[in-house]
């Protein structure tokens, strides 16, 4: 669909989501989707991704798109989020809801980045906004409290997106504690 914008043609989200989808990996076409339905302002809703990837059948790319849509989640907040949970659904670890509430024992309350509420496990992107010495102290007493009340707590890095073998390997451990 082409739409004017201050008198400058252009395609809607969700036509051009669908367009790029033969150009992006699986990972980043989810980033891109999730972004454009993010929760918080959303350009998009997942019903109008859908409706493009219906309108589009047979098109380079759709299979990929029609992927990508099953991924989506309006919750996540950030490519490396997004490409975290591509890589746990794509390797069978589970579905973890994005930015969830939790609440402590003791009344604080803490949005993990993936969680999973049944098995009590947070994973937790950290990005460069965690290396502030600040940010890294209130990360400690966060961490600590949700541990008490028996949540596991994994942290990720970009160098651990990098090595997912790795990653992977010590994500399947922990839920096999579980």
């Amino acid at each position: 669909m082409i739409t004017t914008i201050h008198g400058i043609r252009v395609t809607s989200p969700a036509a051009t989501w669908v367009d790029i989808a033969a150009e992006l990996s699986l990972r980043d076409l989810v980033a891109v989707g999730d972004h454009f339905i993010f929760g918080g302002r959303p350009l998009t809703s997942r019903a109008a991704l859908q409706d493009e990837i219906l309108a589009r059948t047979g098109q380079r790319g759709v299979k990929r798109a029609r992927a990508a849509w099953d991924l989506l989640d309006e919750g996540s907040e950030s490519r490396r989020e997004s490409h975290l949970r591509v890589l746990l659904v794509s390797n069978g670890l589970g579905q973890f809801q994005s930015n969830v509430w939790v609440a402590t024992s003791d009344g604080h309350r803490y949005r993990g980045d993936l969680v999973d509420p049944a098995r009590k496990i947070i994973i937790e992107y950290q990005s460069a906004f965690h290396h502030d010495p600040q940010r890294q102290q209130a990360d400690m007493v966060r961490r600590s409290r949700l541990q008490a009340d028996g949540w596991i707590v994994i942290e990720v890095s970009r160098r651990d997106l990098d090595h997912a073998t790795d990653l992977l390997d010590r994500i399947r451990r922990t839920l096999a504690r579980r």
